[in-house]
Parts: structure tokens; sequence; C-alpha cells
């Protein structure tokens, strides 16, 4: 997603992304016309983490939460936002 922001004040962007972001997956596979489902894939098999994946940017976690279901073993992840609501 590329927003316009005008404010760069990192408390204007939390409270953006909190106000949307119970509507955040949704809307982002709209904006993609879900190509970032495709991209999410291409991305999770990309990654080479042995026990423990650490999501910076977390956002709603779908990244994270994909590579955990791929997994065949049991494997960790750390979800880190700056955004409580995203991380809800």
């Amino acid at each position: 997603n590329q927003m316009m922001v005008k404010n760069k004040d990192p408390e204007v962007i939390q409270s953006m992304f909190g106000k949307i972001a119970k509507h955040y997956d949704f809307t982002n596979g709209g904006l993609s016309f879900q190509l970032h489902k495709y991209w999410n894939r291409k991305l999770v098999r990309s990654i080479n983490a042995p026990e423990i994946l650490l999501d910076i940017c977390s956002g709603t976690g779908e990244i994270a939460y994909r590579w955990l279901n791929e997994q065949k073993s049991p494997k960790k992840a750390i979800f880190l936002d700056f955004c409580e609501e995203m991380l809800e």
C-alpha cells in the first residue's frame, strides 16, 4: 500500500493506522486486486528462518501467520508493530 500522508508525525501515522486496522486486510485486498496474496505467498516461501521469525511492521500479522501455517514442524513468530490496534 502507498498512502499519501502529509503529516509524518509518528503519532498521527499511528492514529491513522489504528482507525483503519479492523478493515486493513479487506481494504488491502481490494486495493491490490488480491495480488497481495500472491506477493505474500511468494515472500513466505522465500523466508528461511530456522526456529523463530521476527515480523517487523507486522500489521495484522498476515505474513507471519501464513509462514507459521506452512511450517512442517512447530515454529515461533514474534509480531512487532507500533500500532497496537493492528496487532489486535
